[in-house]
């Protein structure tokens, strides 16, 4: 196959647009409606719009200017959005990290993206009432071709890396997933904005333009959360940012705002299935749930099905590099799918499944590396050439990830190629891991793995050697977690340590991550 026929084959029109031409189009098209719900608090898509292109002005007279780096160090809420919006719309480039993130990791991040500014949670607020004081922008500064995101990867301990998503990436991406999700395509209004015209006749499940209600479960600093919130926003609806998680008030926000959608990862659904209040409440409002960071299991998808008779479920691959979404299950699909499938690529999506060797396609049902290649495909790693060339290459992404295509073309992630393990839809990567445990005075040698877990995906579980002079106790054990713990976010930790008093290594003299798997399949735990 040649490079030319190897190109994706356009069936999408991609709007020459910046992100924030998402918002200027809702507000246009649905001024009066509730585009955020914060407790009491409401913002209509005007008013939020208005309030961006003020903040933007702020920025702009503060000296930030096209292609500066502004960070977001909040949890969901309204100040994020705005925040988030105002950003782009003055032509800065947004990273957003963790509110919990440990104040030594957050310099090192900052750094690594060259932030000018930082808008954290408390202070926020009063900085962005003082930005909002100004004349707004007459229009939004976001260029196609410009920086959106810097999104960072995973962990943030030892070296971060940041993505470099284009505004055409963003916005590419959500051109696919709108056109999956809710049958419509996007075009430019002429006005400096984003419309939405039929592709064709809608199903019940099909997300319907300027009626939607959803809640924001997943963090604006994950990608999960942050694509998503745009791809709500372009459709209409109305965005209830709940807080942390909580299964029950979830649920009863489901029933109390008629919620349409919920998008979120496994370990939300498994938790929202345990939850007493599963049966108290009326959710045959929710005509769509999608998943991603992981495959539901079998039981979570009968238990979604069982629970949410009016819903279409939705499950999907992507990752960081690839923007947010690489592929997803159709709506109008056969609903009994087969669990483990991510979908089919979106429109424009070519995937192939190479040898992790050569880099050349496997047989068809082959199990590889997954290669992706798309608009969604990010501009690469920030400040790492080597890297980048390493992973995309000739406009095709190396995911790390390992999978086979079956015979109707849906894809099955098998596991991946790297050490990362996923837990509630974060990766979580055992280097750093390793690296802080073994700054313990107490530990000689550390290896991180993921075990499974059925209600979070996989947890990280250490295996130590002790140095010499100390004996195993559970206070020696509580001590060594908590240095980590106190290193680390919180999905990052690591939840059991097993002291053994040899590593088993390989015949190559590495060590045999194989060997302890397997001994955590034996009962280790």
């Amino acid at each position: 196959m040649s490079a030319e026929d190897s190109r994706p084959r356009t069936t999408l029109e991609y709007p020459a647009a910046g992100v924030d031409a998402i918002l200027a189009g809702a507000a246009r098209a649905w001024p009066d409606r509730v585009a955020l719900r914060e407790g009491d608090r409401e913002l209509t898509y005007g008013m939020l719009h208005e309030r961006s292109l003020r903040v933007a002005a702020g920025l702009r007279a503060r000296g930030v200017t096209d292609g500066d780096v502004v960070a977001i160090r909040m949890p969901n809420s309204v100040e994020f959005v705005v925040a988030y919006f105002g950003i782009l719309a003055a032509g800065a480039t947004v990273t957003a990290v963790s509110p919990a993130q440990p104040e030594d990791a957050l310099a090192r991040m900052l750094a690594e993206v060259g932030a000018s500014l930082l808008l954290t949670d408390g202070a926020a607020g009063s900085l962005l009432d003082e930005l909002a004081a100004h004349d707004p922008l007459p229009q939004g500064r976001g260029r196609p071709d410009g920086v959106a995101h810097l999104q960072f990867t995973g962990g943030t301990t030892g070296h971060p890396k940041a993505v470099r998503v284009l505004h055409r990436n963003v916005v590419g991406n959500i051109v696919q997933v709108v056109d999956r999700r809710a049958a419509v395509r996007v075009r430019a209004d002429g006005a400096g904005g984003l419309a939405l015209v039929p592709a064709g006749p809608p199903t019940p499940h099909h997300l319907r333009p300027g009626e939607g209600v959803t809640v924001a479960v997943a963090p604006f600093f994950h990608v999960l959360g942050i694509v998503n919130l745009d791809i709500s926003l372009l459709l209409g609806a109305t965005v209830v940012l709940g807080g942390r998680f909580d299964p029950a008030r979830l649920l009863a926000e489901v029933e109390r705002f008629g919620v349409t959608h919920l998008n979120g990862t496994p370990a939300m659904y498994h938790a929202l299935l345990r939850s007493p209040a599963l049966r108290a409440h009326d959710l045959s409002s929710v005509r769509q749930l999608t998943s991603g960071g992981a495959a539901l299991a079998p039981a979570v998808l009968d238990g979604l099905r069982e629970a949410f008779t009016g819903a279409w479920i939705a499950e999907g691959y992507g990752l960081s590099e690839a923007t947010s979404a690489v592929t997803s299950v159709p709506i109008g699909a056969d609903r009994r799918h087969a669990a483990g499938t991510v979908g089919i690529p979106l429109a424009d999506t070519l995937v192939e499944i190479r040898s992790p060797e050569t880099g050349i396609p496997e047989p068809p049902g082959g199990t590889g590396e997954l290669w992706a290649r798309g608009p969604q495909i990010a501009d690469g790693y920030h400040r790492e050439p080597e890297l980048t060339a390493d992973h995309f290459r000739d406009g095709w992404l190396r995911t790390g990830d390992l999978a086979h295509v079956d015979d109707r073309g849906y894809v099955h992630l098998v596991g991946r190629l790297k050490e990362m393990l996923i837990y509630k839809g974060y990766n979580v990567y055992p280097r750093p891991l390793e690296e802080l445990l073994s700054a313990h005075p107490a530990v000689a040698e550390a290896v991180v793995l993921g075990a499974p877990d059925p209600s979070v995906g996989e947890i990280p579980v250490a295996f130590v050697v002790l140095a010499p002079g100390f004996r195993s106790s559970r206070a020696l054990t509580d001590d060594i977690l908590g240095s980590v713990a106190r290193s680390v976010v919180s999905y990052q930790k690591v939840r059991e340590l097993h002291v053994v008093d040899v590593l088993p290594l390989s015949p190559a003299g590495k060590v045999d991550r194989r060997a302890l798997r397997d001994r955590l399949r034996e009962g280790v735990r």
